[in-house]
């Protein structure tokens, strides 16, 4: 919605003034137990039992260095930075550059763009 200079609208919003929403899309974080196949692959690449991954993702995840917003269990939202650890071997390699682990999430979100809808749809 734009406004004409010195426009007013009922609000009394005035001067140019540009707004929009940005919708905002959360992806539920959710996790399985790992099968008895996972574990087989785990074990040939060398992992002790001790280290195989105690859940895997079963959902979509974002990507690595990609900035989020995070809903914690606690209702908490914050921003970080989902990162792939390349040194790991498994199914859980991805973790939170400020949080660590993805155990207390509830939820995870892409950035909003500062754009309107369908330059927002064309940047994710």
């Amino acid at each position: 919605m734009y406004f004409e200079d010195g426009a007013e609208d009922e609000e009394g919003r005035q001067d140019g003034v540009m707004e929009w929403i940005e919708k905002i899309v959360w992806h539920e974080v959710v996790t399985r137990l790992p099968t008895e196949q996972e574990n087989e692959w785990a074990a040939e690449c060398g992992l002790a039992e001790s280290e195989y991954p105690p859940y895997v993702f079963d959902c979509e995840m974002p990507g690595d260095n990609r900035d989020v917003l995070v809903l914690g269990k606690s209702g908490d939202v914050w921003q970080d930075t989902c990162i792939a650890d390349d040194g790991y071997v498994g199914y859980n390699s991805l973790y939170l550059d400020n949080h660590g682990d993805w155990d207390d999430v509830v939820a995870w979100a892409y950035m909003p763009t500062g754009k309107r809808d369908m330059e927002a749809a064309d940047a994710s």
